[in-house]
């Protein structure tokens, strides 16, 4: 059986420039994982994310590239969420999650939906699915 080839070419940069261009358009966020070690949730590092991400998250998701899971939001220690998303890489599985997020008139729920990619990683789209209570309105 004939493996697969993956060629490298020089013009390989601005093909990633278009896909960042397109995926950062979208109106849900995204952002991609790669698992360094499959046995160890906490081995999520944080690969890519798009315009919208920053923007539905209100956080410099920039500065948190190329940091581990944990690292980057710490809110998630003692959560199922890093070893969720372990799981969709490790069983090929994709995983719809409800995330609630804050407390009070801050709480934004979040809906997300992690998907397995090629070479251990993780894309997790996700939507805001409630916002803080003083954007609402007048009650």
């Amino acid at each position: 059986m004939d493996q697969a080839k993956m060629y490298v070419l020089p013009e390989f940069g601005p093909i990633i420039g278009v896909l960042d261009a397109v995926l950062s358009e979208l109106n849900v966020g995204l952002t991609i994982y790669h698992l360094e070690d499959p046995d160890d949730a906490t081995t999520l590092k944080l690969v890519y994310v798009n315009r919208e991400a920053t923007r539905s998250t209100g956080l410099d998701m920039d500065a948190l590239l190329g940091k581990r899971i944990l690292d980057a939001f710490p809110t998630l220690r003692g959560t199922d969420l890093p070893q969720s998303f372990r799981e969709v890489v490790t069983t090929q599985t994709s995983k719809r999650i409800e995330v609630p997020s804050g407390e009070g008139r801050e709480r934004v729920n979040y809906s997300l939906r992690a998907f397995p990619m090629p070479a251990n990683c993780l894309g997790v789209l996700f939507e805001r699915s409630g916002q803080p209570e003083e954007a609402v309105g007048p009650e």
